[in-house]
């Protein structure tokens, strides 16, 4: 997500171009404007700055155009009539976001968006924003609809919440809700959080994709929490233990790991994943900073894993610290996994490095398959097994399951349909 703060991207430009604006007054900003009929006084602006109106049928590319209209004071409009030198600010609107110009495009936005200081000016703004994006929802219209947003939620959250629920587009609903409940959560967690809690599940957007056994989950509370987590990291983790378990809380899990990281450093971190309450979560943390530590150095990754209590948590960080060395170095990673003892503990790195060599050595593969102590864990690993083979050498791979006892052949068959089907989801 990282859709995951989607607004960041344009804070840099938009800042930038702002301050270029006001410091080398860009000549562009009026591209989307030609000479006008005639000239309008701006009452009250200092020193009676003339705004120039688009002329109908105009040459909107016109540099001399942008030139004139810049130098006759149109950043010094104070409303959005003046900056529009009277026209509709939808048909004014519209024909700057038409503009391929995105120096122009950018300062003009930035100029308007400043003069938007209602509701109903905004929601007015986003319509024209949402209808130029022709369903194209990410492109190059979706940061103006973000920062308008922004705006928005700042003077009515709940209204700008209702704008984004009645949108028939799916990404752009599920984009706008992002951007309302991280500006919101700034402002006004617990408002935030309590928003979230109640309608966040049921006005989730289907995005399509499957998760396997879990569910889709709260994607509100992802939003809301990982903007907490920069500013309140103890309360956003209180918050997350007691959500469901689920595809959009393991989002969050990801969001707390990488703050407890940055904000306390790693040993802190650890320790604070030791102290998580909710049994499922705390496993979950712990084979996240056991992840990103054997992304750089799985050795050392290792020796903090052992340190850990036996449990879920442990074998999960096991499992996870294998995949990641497997990726780098598949044979050193299964050399390690070879000199442990079968057990319940290390069944998933059995299966993660079953994963890893099919591609290579099916018949490897099998074996570590067969090495796991767990029966219903060993079917599920030669289901993927089997999954694998298939899509690589599906004759060998029928070959082998025909050998099988009927019953296993079943189980195995249904088993790599499942996990077919589970790896469509994150």
């Amino acid at each position: 997500m990282k859709i995951p703060e989607n607004i960041r991207p344009f804070l840099i430009p938009a800042a930038w171009l702002a301050t270029a604006a006001l410091t080398f007054g860009l000549g562009r900003i009026s591209s989307f404007v030609d000479a006008p009929p005639e000239s309008q006084t701006v009452k009250g602006a200092p020193g009676a700055a003339t705004v120039v109106g688009p002329a109908d049928g105009a040459d909107f590319g016109s540099a001399e155009a942008s030139a004139r209209v810049l130098g006759s004071g149109s950043r010094s409009a104070t409303t959005v009539e003046e900056l529009t030198g009277g026209k509709p600010v939808d048909e004014w609107f519209k024909r700057l976001l038409a503009q391929d110009d995105e120096v122009a495009r950018m300062t003009g936005f930035m100029l308007l968006l400043d003069k938007l200081n209602t509701a109903e000016e905004i929601e007015a703004a986003l319509v024209v924003v949402h209808a130029s994006s022709r369903g194209d929802w990410g492109g190059r219209t979706s940061r103006e609809a973000a920062m308008l947003l922004q705006k928005w939620t700042k003077i009515d959250a709940k209204a700008a919440m209702a704008y984004v629920q009645q949108l028939g587009d799916s990404r752009a609903k599920f984009g706008g809700m992002n951007t309302v409940l991280q500006t919101w959560a700034r402002s006004s967690p617990q408002e935030a959080v309590a928003w979230a809690k109640e309608n966040g599940t049921k006005n989730t957007p289907d995005l399509g994709g499957g998760g396997g056994d879990r569910p889709m989950g709260n994607w509100a509370m992802t939003s809301v929490l990982g903007q907490l987590a920069k500013t309140d990291l103890g309360q956003a983790i209180e918050i997350a233990q007691t959500e469901p378990v689920s595809i959009a809380r393991g989002r969050v899990v990801e969001t707390l790991v990488s703050q407890l990281v940055s904000q306390r450093g790693e040993a802190a971190a650890r320790d604070a994943a030791l102290a998580i309450a909710d049994e499922s979560m705390r496993s979950a943390m712990i084979r996240q900073l056991a992840g990103r530590a054997a992304e750089s150095d799985p050795a050392k990754a290792l020796e903090w894993v052992s340190t850990l209590p036996a449990g879920a948590a442990k074998t999960s960080a096991l499992t996870e610290t294998v995949r990641q060395w497997a990726q780098k170095d598949t044979a050193a990673a299964a050399a390690y996994v070879k000199a442990l003892p079968a057990s319940a503990e290390t069944d998933g790195p059995r299966a993660t490095v079953a994963r890893y060599v099919v591609d290579k050595d099916p018949a490897g593969a099998i074996a570590w398959s067969n090495s796991i102590t767990d029966p219903a864990a060993r079917t599920k690993s030669l289901g993927d097994v089997v999954g694998s083979w298939m899509r690589k050498d599906a004759p060998a791979a029928k070959e082998w399951v025909s050998q099988l006892p009927e019953e296993t052949r079943t189980q195995v068959m249904a088993a790599a349909a499942e996990r077919g089907g589970s790896r469509r989801g994150p």
